[in-house]
């Protein structure tokens, strides 16, 4: 499969792994900075492009991840949709849902797929959380959540603070934690939230930090709903991280499970089942787990 890779911010790590993927050619990659196309290119022995329909028309491209900010993720869908190419579109998909519900229909209509960079849900502790958190599951269906989700620092760019692109901070990385909760939990019922700026860095009134709390439907009929608090913020800038880790507590039916681990890193997983007269925990942990790979 030919793959291109449009925004070398975070496309450069998917322009890497395509380089690696076996039976994947790197047919080539595009920034608007005509530095860094010709960085990546070089680095990776592809044709590098500044303008994306160059990319899409001359390379020929099968499959693009599109990773520029996400007010050009609709009409860079479109475009490649046209061309019979599918799309990894980087998080969040648009800045509103009406434009993500375009991005649909286009591809839809083109017969390609579309898949959202959600790369969280692909984290093995979650995966075997969600084996366990089933009515067969060890553990049972989930019946309540608690999440600290805590962001590192500032990020400079100023599309990364704007409502019309990216949505803001709370939204451009806690769509994360959301589409985690959507792949363990459901679809929420009820929210009732609050945020607030601070530690803004001079992007006041932008809000930094926000806690909610939210009754989810679960994940199939009859498993039983769950309910859910959030604490998610943006608490740098601090180069070295402390504190800036993720930490979700699952109450289950038949038992308590723990998923943790650095910022964007949830590698481990702990349990217990309730009644245990040994109170054994139990625990697994995937260290060298590429959330961004397909295998």
């Amino acid at each position: 499969m030919r793959a291109g890779v449009i925004g070398l911010g975070v496309g450069r790590v998917h322009a890497e792994r395509y380089a690696h993927l076996p039976d994947v050619e790197l047919a080539g990659v595009c920034d608007l900075d005509e530095r860094l196309a010709r960085e990546a290119g070089e680095r990776y022995g592809c044709p590098a492009f500044v303008d994306p329909q160059d990319l899409l028309d001359r390379a020929e491209p099968q499959v693009v991840s599109v990773c520029t900010p996400p007010r050009f993720h609709p009409e860079l869908t479109a475009l490649a949709a046209a061309r019979g190419a599918h799309v990894l579109v980087e998080k969040p998909m648009a800045p509103s849902t009406l434009e993500c519900e375009r991005m649909i229909e286009t591809c839809r209509q083109h017969r390609v797929v579309l898949m959202v960079g959600h790369k969280k849900r692909f984290a093995p502790a979650l995966q075997r959380l969600r084996e366990l958190a089933t009515p067969e599951g060890e553990l049972g269906p989930i019946r309540q959540v608690t999440v600290r989700y805590v962001h590192p620092a500032m990020v400079a760019k100023d599309w990364f603070w704007s409502e019309e692109d990216g949505g803001g901070p709370l939204l451009e990385n806690h769509v994360h934690a959301a589409d985690t909760l959507g792949f363990l939990v459901g679809s929420p019922l009820r929210v009732q939230a609050e945020a607030a700026t601070r530690f803004a860095d001079g992007r006041e009134p932008q809000p930094t930090i926000a806690a909610y709390s939210a009754r989810f439907a679960g994940m199939e009929p009859g498993w039983g709903d769950a309910l859910v608090s959030v604490s998610y913020g943006m608490i740098g800038p601090i180069p070295s991280r402390p504190f800036c880790d993720e930490h979700w507590l699952f109450a289950c039916e038949r038992g308590v499970a723990e998923v943790s681990g650095p910022f964007d890193e949830p590698r481990e997983l702990a349990w217990a089942l309730r009644g245990d007269p040994g109170g054994e925990v139990r625990r697994e942990a995937w260290q060298d787990a590429d959330l961004f790979g397909l295998e």
